[in-house]
């Protein structure tokens, strides 16, 4: 127990987290069994503390189980008997982001906001290694043409490569010229929607891949207008990157039109490129970027996407929307979606407003670090 202890602080988790998950898992398994041996001495009168243990981690991985067979394998009638989850990765060596497109087997997914799911790649050398990503985009109406045009969601997924399994991940695409289609399970979705679509005004703050956060709320904005089923008018998007590649990986393909939609503005700050230092420039950017052969940097941007380079000014931008909602009595949402300082300093000035007159804003935070 008292190893158990120590490998379980934080520092250490995060840094090797498969040795910690693998280890925990033996350990639990080695001390539920020294419980029996050391209460055996009195027969069975202690075993009904022990085994009520036993049945709840029995039944919470009999659960995930099941829910991975559900999510991965649709068994039907007729042509197309079974079908399972397919999937695609995509790698941008000039982004160095990963892109997992994925079409559940599970046609009753219903991809929403907030959501995360978890990833297995079951047939590697560590099938059992599973990963929670974020749901950083998805299309709810998408045709399998090998499966009779079956409807399917597609859910994208933005990752960036660090060590273990996402490495390996990048490794595999870059033997493959950027491109691999593995057999990947999905688990979930788990977590919840924040209520931004009930405010009249949405500042969205991320960082690098916290962008997965902002643009489901996009998409789901974009839908809930044109029924329309939200009070939001305006979005502004505040995005601060180290690769302007990472632009064009996200928002190409059918998310390339989202950001055009008139309640949306768009700040993209190049935090590499200090060259040009107070000056912004919008709509085409092709010209401004060189071609890397990876990123289509050719098709226009829409005029209402501004590039700058260094950091956003987080206070200043907070403080500013605050006054603009405060002098139009509406009601401002606030969500972040980056590392630590960057969402630390989001959630002072949020506090910062709120200790003063105005208190029609509400602070949301996702989770940019598992």
């Amino acid at each position: 127990m008292a190893i158990m202890l120590v490998q379980s602080i934080t520092l250490l988790r995060r840094k090797w987290y498969e040795t910690f998950l693998v280890i925990h898992i033996v350990f639990a398994i080695l001390v539920v069994y020294a419980l029996f041996r050391h209460t055996s001495f009195d027969g069975t009168k202690w075993n009904g503390y022990l085994w009520p243990m036993v049945a709840i981690w029995g039944f919470d991985r009999t659960v995930r189980l099941v829910r991975i067979a559900y999510c991965n394998l649709n068994v039907r009638t007729g042509k197309y008997f079974a079908s399972t989850t397919s999937s695609t990765v995509k790698y941008c060596k000039d982004s160095d982001l990963a892109k997992i497109e994925m079409y559940p087997a599970q046609t009753t997914l219903v991809p929403r906001p907030g959501q995360f799911y978890y990833i297995y790649q079951p047939m590697s050398l560590k099938g059992w290694e599973n990963h929670p990503f974020t749901l950083g985009a998805y299309n709810a109406d998408c045709r399998m043409k090998n499966e009779g045009s079956q409807q399917r969601s597609k859910l994208i997924f933005y990752i960036r490569p660090y060590d273990g399994w996402t490495r390996r991940l990048r490794d595999q695409c870059c033997k493959t010229d950027g491109e691999v289609h593995p057999t990947l399970l999905l688990e979930g979705p788990y977590g919840h929607a924040a209520p931004v679509h009930t405010f009249d005004t949405v500042l969205m703050i991320v960082g690098g891949t916290g962008i997965a956060s902002a643009v489901p709320y996009i998409i789901d904005h974009v839908s809930r207008a044109s029924k329309p089923q939200t009070r939001t008018t305006r979005i502004r998007l505040i995005w601060s990157a180290r690769q302007r590649g990472m632009y064009y990986q996200v928002f190409c393909d059918e998310l390339a039109q989202i950001l055009e939609n008139p309640d949306i503005s768009t700040t993209f700050f190049c935090t590499t490129d200090m060259s040009t230092s107070g000056r912004a420039f919008q709509g085409s950017v092709s010209e401004k970027i060189p071609k890397t052969g990876a990123v289509d940097t050719t098709k226009p941007l829409s005029t209402g996407i501004e590039f700058l380079p260094g950091r956003p000014h987080i206070r200043g931008t907070v403080m500013a929307e605050a006054r603009a909602a405060q002098d139009s009595s509406t009601r401002l949402a606030v969500l972040a979606c980056g590392p630590s300082p960057m969402a630390d300093e989001c959630r002072e000035s949020v506090y910062e407003v709120m200790k003063g007159e105005y208190q029609d804003i509400e602070y949301y935070e996702e989770a940019f670090e598992w």
